[in-house]
């Protein structure tokens, strides 16, 4: 695809979870892609190099007041919570409207009716994720906000990704506009499914890759199989 597109191909560790993150773990992805026979240009990005870029953006944020501090817990958002967003219980905004409680950690949170009245074009809709979080209170960023700013920096022009992405993409196209950052082209294709139907996950203790390499399965094998997934093209 990279070849069509006369594209480069990029590969970024996204490790900005210091707790969950581990070198082992990197060794093992950058095994697989030598077995698959993948090449991408270098260097290779590495997200907890870039905490100085989450920043900054960060900053940008709360200059043009589209953020603010939360102090919820977890337990207390699964309480207040008026419904179930895509992602889980939606936040009720408390903390936007009262303050943080004085003393306690905080994550900031967008404010999403105040972010959405700085943009126009919105390809997609954002408003259901509701005031999610953009920076943890144990992890100086969040996936969605270092995604784009790596995007942004990486020159990245087209993205593909599975379709249970498909939804958070609107954030990701506000936060871009926010920042004024540019908007790659997204496609999204079908997931990588076991027979029963259930998609291929950690969480399902669905098999690596390795565990595949193990039961023989040639590089050929997983890339034949990879090419029935529809929407797997540009």
């Amino acid at each position: 695809m990279a070849d069509d597109l006369d594209a480069k191909m990029l590969l970024r560790i996204e490790d900005i979870d210091h707790l969950r993150c581990k070198p082992e773990f990197e060794d093992a992805l950058l095994s697989d892609l030598n077995w698959l026979g993948l090449e991408y240009d270098r260097p290779i990005v590495r997200q907890s190099e870039r905490m100085d870029f989450y920043a900054n953006a960060i900053s940008r944020l709360k200059d043009i007041n589209v953020i603010y501090p939360c102090s919820c817990t977890r337990k207390l958002v699964m309480a207040r919570s008026p419904g179930l967003g895509p992602d889980g219980p939606l936040y009720a905004g408390h903390c936007r409207d009262a303050g943080p409680i004085s003393g306690r950690p905080v994550a900031w949170r967008l404010n999403m009716d105040a972010a959405i009245s700085r943009v126009s074009g919105m390809i997609r809709d954002p408003r259901p994720w509701g005031d999610l979080i953009l920076v943890r209170r144990e992890i100086p960023t969040s996936y969605h906000l270092s995604v784009v700013t790596d995007d942004a920096h990486q020159g990245i022009t087209h993205i593909m990704r599975g379709k249970d992405l498909q939804g958070i993409t609107a954030v990701h196209e506000l936060l871009q506009r926010l920042l004024d950052l540019p908007v790659p082209s997204y496609t999204f294709h079908e997931l990588v499914l076991h027979d029963d139907g259930r998609k291929f996950s950690k969480s399902q203790r669905a098999p690596a890759i390795r565990d595949m390499r193990d039961r023989g399965l040639t590089p050929g094998d997983l890339r034949a199989r990879l090419n029935r997934i529809p929407n797997l093209t540009w």
